[in-house]
């Protein structure tokens, strides 16, 4: 999806355009590149809104997912939330980011899992059991692949 293109180029650095080149040739998977059209097709909506304008009729939980891993990829951001009458609950509503958005959200969530990897690689240390280092060999992995599915800048 190529969307949100600066429009005048002249005055940004080639840095900055290179940069936000290499945002839009990102690929996604499948399912990933279909809820985000979906969201932009709505501007904004929220889990419930998306999932019911697909045509194959998919499960809540795997637009949920979807929406969450976009919004941890930095592709999606939260821009609302407002109670559902019918259903009783809050729902949050969601957009598409701006380029600057996104570079900025990829920027701070790769420095704070960097920082969150090198405390818990301290503790991994300590004097802890075995069972408690599988646990943080796993963290660390998950950290590691949210900043791997990152938008590169």
């Amino acid at each position: 999806m190529r969307q949100g293109r600066p429009r005048n180029t002249k005055h940004m650095g080639l840095a900055q355009k290179n940069r936000n080149e290499s945002y839009h040739d990102l690929n996604l998977s499948k399912r990933l590149n279909e809820t985000l059209n979906k969201i932009h097709e709505l501007e904004s909506c929220t889990t419930q809104q998306a999932q019911e304008r697909f045509d194959d009729q998919r499960p809540i939980n795997e637009v949920q997912s979807r929406f969450t891993d976009l919004r941890r990829r930095g592709y999606i951001r939260e821009t609302m939330s407002y109670h559902n009458n019918r259903t009783g609950r809050d729902n949050t509503v969601y957009r598409i980011t701006t380029d600057a958005e996104r570079i900025d959200y990829s920027k701070a969530a790769g420095q704070q899992w960097t920082n969150r990897i090198k405390e818990l690689e301290r503790d991994y240390l300590l004097d802890v059991s075995i069972d408690t280092k599988i646990l943080i060999n796993k963290e660390i992995l998950k950290l590691n692949r949210n900043i791997k599915n990152l938008i590169n800048i």
